[in-house]
């Protein structure tokens, strides 16, 4: 559990505090009563040799009052700085507390440093927790108590991360969940009837996979979120149990209830945390699945530059049978006009221009506010005649609608079609897609 930490001075011994008698100690140990520390602080790695008679052992006293044959619960628990503390921020006189051998709380009101050279380290891990140090052979791993009277600022304030984290990871879900709902979409209607023509229509229906897959992986990081919003509600169920224990119990409370309290309140922190980092791990995930679609970088004018391929002007539109630039295949959702998600591609597009990166041009598929794109190279190029050709399947408009797609269409360069090395290139019709074939 991390520890709130105030900026105190060190004291480490208190010259207007001096315990009496080990047995005025024991004795106050029955009639205490409230929790005095909110935080504490690892000061020194020593040999403390103040006297054990002005010390409060928890062994001895943490469950002194129970009813006889009762267990105590505590003595069963690994020992922790936490535990430790627990057990000494009921104490009012006590300042400081103490572990050795691992395993040895202690609390005192001043600690009195003594090392001298060969008396090693605190390198004994703590019984409860591997990763932190308590005492060694003969040191002692001492802690300062503090009270910083930030308890109700703290509960508010995890309160207030853990309303935010939800409330930040709601639309971000949404946006995940809608991209994996529309991504099936499509992909179910995908139905073009060209997939036994090889190689072309093979090429085209393969692009069902990449679709599915990519919504996957939008809805695999909603499940995450799912995942995270569960842990933080059950922290904060189990915050607001510790939060009545402690009301509840007043001026009667004890370290081990308030002890709970902070454990739950740095839970819900923690699980904030967590929620916020699954919210933005969407964000990234989705912006890395529509890459151009969601880009600012949009061209303007780009039918200037490129033409849509098949019979426009009868309502045709295209899809190429070229193969998709490995690694430049994209699925988002367009939240702006139509026409932004194809400005986007075609900007992208265009800032491909050499190597085994170079695009040609670029399908694109839109329904219900999901838009793909296809960025394309020049390779599946045809040579049905003289010339080569760019193979095309023509999907009717009334086909389209059937599909209840809102836009289908291939967009290639111009100067692509027009200065290709082999002379300009013509479009082959590889087959028209109606409602009816």
């Amino acid at each position: 559990m991390a520890v709130w930490f105030c900026a105190i001075a060190l004291l480490v011994q208190v010259s207007a505090f001096s315990l009496r008698r080990s047995s005025h100690v024991v004795q106050r140990q029955d009639a205490c009563r409230g929790v005095y520390y909110d935080g504490f602080s690892r000061v020194a790695c020593e040999v403390d040799v103040a006297p054990q008679e002005q010390r409060l052992y928890f062994k001895e006293h943490a469950c002194v009052g129970m009813p006889p044959g009762s267990s105590c619960r505590l003595q069963t628990l690994g020992m922790t700085p936490t535990l430790c503390f627990d057990f000494c921020r009921q104490y009012k006189e006590m300042k400081f507390f103490g572990i050795e051998h691992g395993r040895d709380c202690y609390c005192g009101g001043y600690f009195h440093p003594k090392s001298t050279g060969g008396q090693g380290t605190c390198n004994l891990p703590c019984e409860g927790d591997s990763k932190e140090m308590c005492g060694g052979p003969d040191k002692s791993s001492l802690f300062e108590m503090h009270f910083c009277d930030a308890s109700a600022g703290r509960l508010e304030m995890v309160k207030g991360m853990a309303k935010e984290a939800k409330e930040a990871a709601a639309p971000a879900k949404e946006d995940a969940e809608k991209v994996f709902a529309e991504a099936k979409a499509l992909s179910d209607a995908w139905q073009l009837g060209v997939c036994s023509l090889k190689p072309q229509g093979e090429l085209v229906c393969s692009l069902n996979k990449a679709w599915v897959d990519m919504g996957s992986e939008a809805n695999n990081e909603a499940n995450e979120v799912d995942k995270a919003v569960d842990v933080l509600e059950k922290a904060e169920k189990s915050l607001e149990e510790a939060e009545k224990a402690v009301t509840d119990a007043g001026d009667e409370v004890t370290g081990e209830l308030q002890g709970k309290q902070d454990k739950a309140v740095q839970a819900v922190k923690e699980s904030s945390v967590s929620v916020t980092a699954k919210a933005d791990g969407i964000k990234t995930s989705l912006s890395s699945l529509a890459g151009p679609i969601n880009s600012d970088k949009v061209m303007k004018n780009f039918e200037d530059f490129f033409e849509a391929l098949g019979d426009t002007e009868k309502k045709w539109h295209a899809v190429c049978a070229l193969e998709p630039i490995k690694g430049q295949s994209y699925i988002g959702l367009d939240s702006e006009k139509e026409s932004t998600g194809k400005a986007s591609c075609a900007s992208k597009c265009f800032s491909l221009v050499t190597g085994t990166d170079q695009c040609v041009g670029f399908n694109y598929q839109s329904i219900n506010g999901l838009a793909a794109c296809q960025l394309l190279t020049e390779k599946g190029l045809t040579k049905p005649a003289i010339a080569k050709a760019v193979p095309i399947f023509e999907v009717s408009q009334s086909k389209i609608d059937a599909m209840k797609l809102s836009a289908l269409d291939c967009y290639t360069k111009k100067a692509f079609m027009g200065s290709h090395p082999a002379g300009p290139l013509k479009v082959e019709v590889v087959k028209q897609v109606t409602v009816d074939r």
